[in-house]
């Protein structure tokens, strides 16, 4: 299979694609078909140097979110080969990661990806979303409190503004967009 790797540092120039082993999954593992990965501020870390390969290994895989199928499943696994998910691969390095043909990871890194939602869009989920949750969690809101998410246009504040306003999110907040008042 093909993979985005990084043998050494540099900027984005130092981003190889390798033919690697296919990897196979484990107990409580699924491998993945990947339609679509994301890239994020880790993958630079990882291009750039910033997270050091792990001792012994050839290469550093890239990429944290990925949208695909389950193509192949490990012992003690029920999941459907064919089953639409995301994937968050939270080990930043591995030799192979997202940004690959195939992805493998355990039952606690994928979730269903969203009936209907194409695969390219559900791979930007993982990560921001996570991001977004997290931050609000530390907020101490309640109902009718006011919430300004600078950034609200940009991935991790759509999905602030978007989480906040869930009904039966831990918040519980009513958010209500508004319009800028005008001095006159």
């Amino acid at each position: 299979m093909r993979a985005a790797v990084v043998r050494k540092s540099g900027g984005p120039e130092a981003v190889e694609i390798l033919e690697v082993p296919l990897p196979e999954p484990g107990p409580l593992e699924v491998r993945v078909k990947v339609a679509a990965a994301a890239l994020n501020p880790a993958d630079a870390g990882v291009w750039s140097g910033v997270f050091k390969p792990q001792e012994g290994a050839e290469y550093s895989g890239l990429g944290l979110d990925a949208a695909g199928t389950i193509d192949a499943v490990g012992v003690a696994v029920s999941l459907k080969v064919g089953t639409p998910v995301i994937v968050f691969d939270s080990a930043v390095l591995r030799p192979t990661k997202a940004q690959a043909e195939y992805l493998v990871a355990d039952l606690n890194s994928i979730a269903p990806a969203p009936d209907g939602m194409d695969l390219t869009l559900a791979a930007t989920i993982p990560l921001n979303a996570t991001t977004a949750s997290l931050a609000l969690d530390n907020f101490p809101l309640r109902p009718r409190s006011t919430l300004l998410v600078t950034g609200a246009a940009g991935a991790v504040g759509g999905y602030a503004v978007e989480l906040a306003r869930t009904p039966g999110m831990p918040q519980g907040l009513p958010v209500q967009p508004r319009t800028p008042s005008r001095s006159h």
